[in-house]
C-alpha cells in the first residue's frame, strides 16, 4: 500500500466490514461490503454482502453482475464493533477467502 501521512491515513483496513457512502452507481450507496485488500488501482478490493450488483468491468467497460468490486477509501465508512467482536459472531457472516466473479480486470 502506498505510504500516507497521518492526516491522510486510510479509514479502512483489510478485514473490515464497511458501508458504501459514495458510488457512481446510486444503488450501491448504503450497501455493506467486506474489505479484502488494497488493490493495484489505488482502491480497496471488496465483496458486496447480499445480492450481487450490476456494473461495468474496469478496463473493458463490459456489463457484469457480481459481488466483487473496488472502492476508494473515502467512499467507504468502516463499521466499529464494541470489544473483541468478530464478524461471524456479531453479524452471522464468515468472510470468504475467495469468491468467483469480479468487477475488476
Amino acid at each position: 500500500m502506498k505510504e500516507k501521512s497521518l492526516d491522510n491515513a486510510p479509514r479502512c483496513k483489510a478485514g473490515d466490514l464497511a458501508q458504501v457512502v459514495h458510488s457512481t452507481i446510486p444503488s450501491l450507496v448504503g450497501r455493506t461490503v467486506f474489505v479484502e485488500e488494497w488493490g493495484d488501482s489505488e482502491r480497496w478490493n471488496v465483496i458486496l454482502l447480499g445480492e450481487p450488483a450490476f456494473g461495468f468491468e474496469v478496463g473493458t467497460g463490459r456489463p457484469i453482475f457480481s459481488n466483487r468490486t473496488e472502492f476508494r477509501d473515502s467512499s467507504l465508512r468502516p463499521f466499529e464493533f464494541a470489544g473483541d467482536a468478530d464478524c461471524e459472531t456479531s453479524i452471522g457472516f464468515d468472510p470468504p477467502c475467495s469468491v468467483g466473479g469480479s468487477l475488476r480486470k
